[in-house]
């Protein structure tokens, strides 16, 4: 079953956003070609690890072939018949299916060379190099360019029928296409038409080439396919070749009015008009190199070769634009000079071997030199780089040569913008948790100012720390990061919402970007902790005794730390043993999962409790003649009270000494018989729980017996 190109299918992906030049779609004109014996090599390329399904057809939706390709590995197939070529240059005829429409599965990038073999049979020589530009190459306003300004031919196809076309001082001023139709415009006979526009209602693809482009005698086709204006660029570097001076040569054209542009950093040329140009030399030597930066967005084709062997091909701005894998195939016998321009923060590598020795352009761009020598003939040529590239390849040999450009052409900025909190959600505890506004771009070529707005119930400067209004990203930053500090101020108001709006104009593309997200912020509860501060421990004994702390509130989980070394749990373990005398002191620091801290002091007393006895014989025998309360001496004041069985007072002492021998206050002594006693003991060392601070109640009854 014969396959059939279906337009409208395919024309759902212009609006696709892609990488580099490789598309999954891409739609090659015709261009005006001179040699009797004329194929066509096809190179395809792809960044994709798996294989990729690619599918040719001619413009009018004949099947040509498929192939498969994968990374690393790109293909050569010869078109026998002279798509996308045509020899004819008749004015005003419309052409069927002399262009070429690729489509893949997967992204790949197309390069298409014209083989002429009519001079060297059974070998193949090269005549012009086409890099397709993927669905960046349709558009409806293109303007007229080339190299230089003679013999130029225009290739225009359509995609859609009804396409009506509009081409300023010509002939063929307005052009009237259905899908697949094409029509070539030769510039002989119609003056200097560099920098005319060319409108359609609907997208169109234009190609610039020459039949027979011949700057010193002999003579090439040229061919490359143009770019819309609204892929123009302010900066662009041109290279020379080792080609004559007339070959040498390339033209600038504005696509506004009032231009201004610099030369190496020169004085400034003015462009006056939209679709001026001027042409000048691309250097003395070869590798020469001019820097071009404008004002406003401009075109450039340039030409390079060997001897009077022309190649045109339209360069692409270096800043926004470009690629991070460039993969193709060497020309089969022909020797080649080639060239990487790529940002000084990183280092191209070809085959897997990082290239040396930059030329050092600006801070902006260096530009490194290969040739055939590192590739083996017929090899691939495979460039990587962290960064976005550019490459041009002059391949040239008996006799013929090709120029061909590699690179992107789409607006490739890419500003990222993240918000990244440290808890992994979307809300925060204040003055505890932090959030960061993570600011990343491709493309550093320009100022770049982002804009933030603070909304919400949260208050700017009471619950987070101010955050900027706007963030600028200066020319060569790729990246900022900008902090939202959450505050604690020690208030309880609920959770509340700080909602965040940031916006930008993205400096490649001209197109605005919002950002919005909302970040909650909760209340933040101080730690608490609950436990004794004191505790009285008697060493009569080695005994252990443990000392530990509940925390609650802040943010789990905690972290303690004791002073002194004593361990890293909530609880330690002593012995009264290891004690000195009186007072001991322990520190315990706790640290929830907010580094905030709370600290407990123990007080750790050397103290036994009193003992008091039940029975005195007050008979004068020194034994047990005296109300003697045991370790009373660790105590500041012991208080004594004994009541009588009728509740009266028979003796008190506030600063009791242990002297109560059975004699009342007035030394008279109490007969036998029970007695009630209350002992008020008191103690700068505990505080007592469950009493008054600083002292402790002792009641019971005691004897005497004479």
């Amino acid at each position: 079953m014969k396959k059939k190109l279906v337009f409208l299918i395919i024309l759902q992906f212009y609006a696709n956003l892609l990488l580099s030049q490789y598309d999954t779609l891409h739609v090659i004109p015709p261009v005006a070609i001179s040699y009797l014996n004329k194929k066509t090599e096809l190179v395809i390329s792809t960044n994709s690890t798996s294989i990729v399904t690619v599918n040719i057809f001619k413009s009018n939706g004949q099947f040509l072939f498929d192939t498969l390709v994968v990374k690393d590995f790109p293909v050569r197939h010869i078109i026998e018949n002279t798509v996308p070529g045509v020899e004819q240059l008749t004015n005003n005829s419309i052409l069927q299916g002399e262009g070429l429409i690729i489509h893949s599965d997967k992204e790949i990038a197309v390069n298409l060379r014209n083989i002429a073999n009519d001079l060297f049979l059974g070998s193949m020589n090269g005549n012009y190099s086409l890099t397709s530009k993927g669905q960046k190459g349709l558009g409806s306003n293109f303007r007229m360019i080339g190299y230089r300004s003679t013999n130029l031919v225009y290739g225009i196809m359509a995609l859609e029928n009804g396409t009506v076309i509009n081409v300023a001082n010509t002939a063929n001023q307005q052009i009237n296409l259905n899908a697949g139709e094409s029509i070539l415009i030769n510039s002989i006979g119609l003056g200097n038409i560099i920098g005319t526009p060319i409108t359609s209602n609907k997208n169109i693809c234009v190609s610039s080439s020459a039949n027979f482009e011949a700057p010193g005698g002999c003579g090439d086709p040229i061919a490359d396919q143009l770019i819309p204006d609204d892929l123009a660029g302010l900066d662009y570097l041109i290279v020379k070749g080792a080609g004559s001076l007339t070959l040498e040569q390339s033209t600038i054209v504005a696509t506004q009015d009032s231009t201004y542009f610099s030369i190496n950093g020169g004085a400034n040329a003015l462009l006056i008009h939209a679709g001026d140009f001027i042409t000048i030399s691309n250097g003395v030597n070869t590798f020469d190199y001019k820097y071009i930066l404008a004002d406003k967005p401009i075109l450039v084709a340039q030409g390079s070769g060997i001897s009077c062997e022309a190649g045109q091909t339209i360069l692409p701005p270096l800043s926004c634009t470009g690629s991070k894998i460039i993969q193709t195939k060497d020309f089969l016998g022909l020797t080649y000079d080639a060239y990487v321009i790529s940002h000084p923060i990183s280092i191209p590598t070809l085959n897997g071997v990082p290239l040396t020795n930059p030329i050092v352009v600006n801070s902006d761009w260096n530009l490194y030199r290969f040739d055939e020598t590192k590739v083996l003939n017929g090899a691939d040529i495979l460039l990587e780089s962290t960064s976005y590239m550019h490459c041009g390849i002059l391949q040239s040999g008996n006799g013929f040569s090709m120029f061909a450009y590699f690179s992107g052409f789409q607006k490739n900025n890419s500003v990222d913008i993240k918000v990244v909190t440290s808890t992994g959600t979307n809300s925060l505890i204040e003055g505890c948790e932090n959030a960061q506004i993570i600011i990343s771009r491709e493309d550093a070529s320009a100022d770049e100012i982002i804009s933030i707005s603070t909304l919400g119930t949260a208050e700017n400067g009471v619950d987070f720390e101010n955050i900027p209004i706007k963030d600028t990203l200066i020319r060569n930053q790729y990246s900022d990061t900008i902090s939202i500090n959450t505050i604690f101020n020690h208030s309880i108001e609920g959770n509340e919402t700080l909602h965040l709006v940031i916006q930008y104009i993205d400096h490649c593309t001209g197109i605005p970007y919002t950002l919005d997200t909302s970040i909650f912020l909760l209340d933040y509860f101080p730690m608490m902790t609950s436990t004794i501060d004191s505790l009285n421990v008697c060493d009569e004994t080695d005994t252990e005794f443990s000392l530990s702390s509940l925390i609650t509130k802040g943010k789990p989980p905690y972290s303690y730390s004791w002073l002194n070394g004593l361990g890293s749990n909530d609880t330690i373990v002593l012995f009264t043993s290891n004690l000195i005398p009186n007072l001991n002191v322990y520190t315990l620091n706790a640290f929830d999962n907010c580094n905030k801290s709370i600290s407990v002091t123990f007080s750790v007393y050397d103290q036994c409790p009193i003992t008091v006895p039940n029975v005195i014989t007050a008979n004068n025998d020194n034994v047990n003649d005296y109300f003697l309360i045991k370790n009373i001496e660790d105590y500041d004041q012991v208080k004594v009270l004994f009541l009588n069985r009728w509740g009266n007072i028979v003796y008190e002492n506030e600063y009791y000494d242990n002297t109560f021998n059975g004699e009342n206050n007035n030394l008279k002594e109490l007969p036998s018989g029970v007695y009630y006693y209350k002992i008020e003991v008191k103690s700068s060392k505990y505080e007592y729980s469950n009493s008054v601070l600083g002292q402790n109640i002792i009641t019971g009854f005691f004897t005497i017996i004479d």
